[in-house]
């Protein structure tokens, strides 16, 4: 069983933090010796690229669990690192989460004798697999990474999907309101397009809206059928 990183997340992550590191340069170079109001913004965004280089560290990983041989396997990709344990060098994991965009992100933390992991459902494509096989296989801990009894356990699980069902509400409304601006995007896009004739940019715009639509759609129904 192996995690697979959602590649349009991941795609975003990265523009996002090359876009804002450029921005910080840029603001730097126009700068002069002393500080104003340039350095400011370029220090600011030169703060939130150093945000998502981290954010990329931490939960940038892919987690390979081998039954056979039982044996974990922890890959991180952007820094080209590989760590390998056995069974037996698992401590066990708990469950995190952690809020952004105005959803609460389930997360996972793994803890080794010499090590600590994170993944999440933000960049993991098939969290809930995953979720699935460290609960059959290793020890649920509380946040001080000490193991459970079995009646606490039952009780965390039940937590877990008590959030599961209420992130895919979120989810539910955080699309509906997309709907509603897809539907203003469209709109706009039909009245100019009336009013002002056609051309290449308006057509790839159009179609743009529609795939947007498209998408939400798309996606609101495979999160209904999970609630």
């Amino acid at each position: 069983m192996k995690s697979k990183l959602r590649t349009s997340t991941v795609l975003i992550c990265v523009l996002t933090t090359l876009f804002f590191g450029c921005i910080s340069l840029s603001f730097f170079r126009d700068s002069s010796t002393s500080w104003n109001q340039n350095s400011l913004l370029g220090s600011m965004t030169s703060v939130l690229f150093l945000v998502f280089i981290f954010s990329i560290y931490r939960f940038g990983n892919i987690v390979e669990i081998n039954l056979r041989d039982e044996i974990l396997i922890v890959r991180k990709p952007f820094i080209f690192k590989k760590m390998i344990y056995k069974f037996s060098d698992i401590i066990g994991f708990s469950f995190s989460s952690y809020h952004a965009r105005g959803i609460s992100y389930r997360a996972i933390k793994i803890k080794a004798l010499d090590n600590t992991f994170f993944i999440s459902d933000f960049e993991t494509k098939n969290f809930n697999d995953l979720e699935v096989i460290l609960l059959n296989k290793f020890q649920l801990l509380d946040q001080n990474s000490k193991i459970i009894d079995n009646e606490r356990r039952e009780l965390e699980i039940q937590k877990r999907e008590h959030q599961k069902q209420n992130q895919a509400k979120e989810i539910t409304t955080l699309l509906r309101y997309a709907k509603i601006l897809g539907g203003f995007m469209v709109l706009v896009t039909v009245w100019d397009l009336v009013n002002r004739g056609i051309n290449t940019q308006k057509m790839i715009w159009t179609i743009f809206c529609l795939a947007f639509i498209c998408y939400v759609y798309y996606k609101s129904r495979s999160i209904n059928k999970n609630i």
